[in-house]
């Protein structure tokens, strides 16, 4: 808490939502009241934690655009190199599909068993302890 007002710039208040339409008019209220020289803004802080879950999501969906564009680019290029590097033998065998599609499906299976195994490690790891260092 600050008693300057010239640095006092925000404040976090906890409401009834029973009449929240009357509430935030008090507020304003007191708030220009107060400070007459600054603007009364407000946004509700479930409404802050959805917009950063929403950037989060928009950001997930980015990467996995991006993930199946490269998979889908890359697929019938490493089929072309290795297709010409089989000929080359006097036995030779054909490269079928989901040799790719497996080695996609093993890539995805070995990150998510990574990315679950530092989850579950944070996730169990007592807090206290990690307090105690720092």
């Amino acid at each position: 808490m600050v008693n300057i007002k010239k640095r006092f710039t925000s404040a976090g208040l906890k409401i009834n939502g029973a009449d929240l339409h009357a509430t935030i008019k008090v507020i304003e209220k007191i708030w220009n009241r107060t400070y007459p020289d600054y603007v009364f803004e407000y946004q509700f802080l479930d409404e802050k934690i959805t917009g950063f879950y929403k950037e989060e999501d928009r950001l997930s969906q980015i990467y996995k655009i991006f993930a199946s564009i490269a998979f889908l680019i890359s697929t019938p290029i490493a089929w072309y190199f290795v297709h010409q590097w089989l000929m080359q033998y006097v036995y030779r065998i054909s490269i079928s599909g989901w040799i790719f599609v497996a080695g996609g499906l093993l890539a995805l299976l070995i990150a998510l068993a990574t990315v679950s195994f530092q989850a579950f490690r944070a996730a169990a790891v007592n807090p206290v302890k990690n307090l105690r260092s720092e």
